[in-house]
């Protein structure tokens, strides 16, 4: 049976907003939910189809829609082949990581860049559930402008687990900023510095950093500017940005280097679209 389809999903997605608006509540259902998934499915993760391939997922994105950008995984199957390098800066809980894995092996290899612990954990935890292990290499950093040293995380929710920590949040004057529970210290690297120590282009970069995007481009510019330089994948997101006329300069910066800007439809817009992911190529 697909868990999906069970009773004890069905209703925990049913009262999921509503349970939302008292923390202690949320823990106590969350561990009921666990307990009775195990005893409906007998395993400890579900399974969700997406782009028509199954993946194993922990338990709690059975409570989740729209998991995965389909635009995403269709240029990820354009464009990767067995033996290819793909880098995801940002990547979350993996789920890109992991559908680029299947693409690139046996050969090919995946580094999934994230900082946030909550993330890291089931990243690691859908890297082995789905055996991509000996393809996914994880790398805990924030990529930015520099190699080396710490840059300071704000993190959003418990424990950083969501889609939108950013380094811009922190002390930011940006007003669409969320609200962060904490900050951290997460070690800072830079695409450049990657691409020097591992010494191998990459095929495509995915890059989705919750409007810390002009700081990463601004650590990979000897990369880009690789005759073989690699496709990017960039998700914009201009209400976070320190400045809103980064937007205009990032798109700049990578017609400067030779990209072109295609969306998500297949055109080519005069400047980048609002927090969908665009391809440089």
């Amino acid at each position: 049976m697909n868990p999906l389809s069970t009773p004890t999903v069905t209703f925990a997605r049913a009262i999921k907003s509503w349970v939302q608006t008292n923390p202690a509540l949320t823990q106590m259902l969350r561990r009921w939910y666990y307990q009775w998934l195990l005893r409906d499915t007998g395993h400890n993760f579900v399974r969700q189809e997406i782009n028509g391939r199954v993946w194993k997922l922990a338990p709690r994105f059975a409570l989740h829609a729209n998991l995965y950008e389909p635009q995403v995984g269709q240029w990820l199957q354009d464009w990767l082949r067995p033996g290819d390098v793909f880098w995801d800066v940002g990547a979350n809980v993996g789920l890109i990581a992991i559908a680029a894995a299947t693409l690139v092996q046996p050969a090919g290899h995946v580094l999934a860049i994230e900082p946030a612990p909550g993330n890291l954990r089931d990243l690691q935890r859908h890297v082995e559930l789905n055996n991509v292990a000996e393809t996914v290499r994880i790398i805990r950093a924030a990529v930015c402008d520099r190699h080396g040293g710490n840059v300071s995380l704000s993190l959003l929710g418990e424990d950083g687990n969501s889609c939108s920590n950013s380094l811009m949040f922190s002390g930011t004057t940006v007003a669409a900023s969320p609200k962060t529970s904490q900050s951290m210290d997460v070690p800072a690297i830079s695409l450049d510095g990657l691409w020097q120590e591992r010494g191998q282009v990459p095929t495509v970069i995915k890059i989705d950093v919750e409007g810390a995007e002009w700081l990463v481009l601004q650590g990979a510019t000897t990369l880009l500017q690789q005759k073989n330089a690699p496709i990017l994948i960039l998700a914009v997101h201009p209400f976070w940005l320190a400045h809103p006329d980064e937007v205009v300069a990032i798109q700049t910066h990578l017609e400067a280097l030779g990209y072109s800007l295609q969306d998500g439809q297949g055109h080519r817009p005069e400047r980048l679209g609002y927090g969908e992911y665009s391809r440089f190529g």
